[in-house]
């Protein structure tokens, strides 16, 4: 095989990376409780945000037709605390891959 055949035949090699969405991207912990305090105040606010919205959604069911105006001031907070509840989800169920190296 000459050289130039060889470089047809061999698969482009690209540089590639991995970036990371947290601060510690490796899984540091010594036991349960360790790893999971890290991400119970995030669970906390998913549950607060969640709260917040559906009794911002149930008030702007009520306000609606008394005070329009207000109703819709109460959905618009609901629609802004379910995308805050949605992120804080998205954190901790995010289906991220975790790549075991050598």
């Amino acid at each position: 095989m000459t050289d130039k055949n060889y470089v047809d035949h061999v698969p482009p090699v690209q540089m590639t990376s991995v970036l990371a969405d947290t601060k510690q991207p490796f899984l540091n912990m010594s036991t349960r409780w360790n790893y999971i305090s890290r991400y119970l105040e995030i669970w906390k606010e998913g549950i607060r945000f969640r709260g917040f919205a559906v009794v911002s959604f149930l008030a702007g069911l009520v306000l609606i037709l008394s005070i329009p105006l207000m109703g819709i001031l109460a959905f618009a907070a609901a629609a802004y605390f379910w995308e805050l509840y949605k992120f804080r989800r998205h954190r901790l169920e995010s289906q991220r891959s975790i790549m075991i190296g050598h």
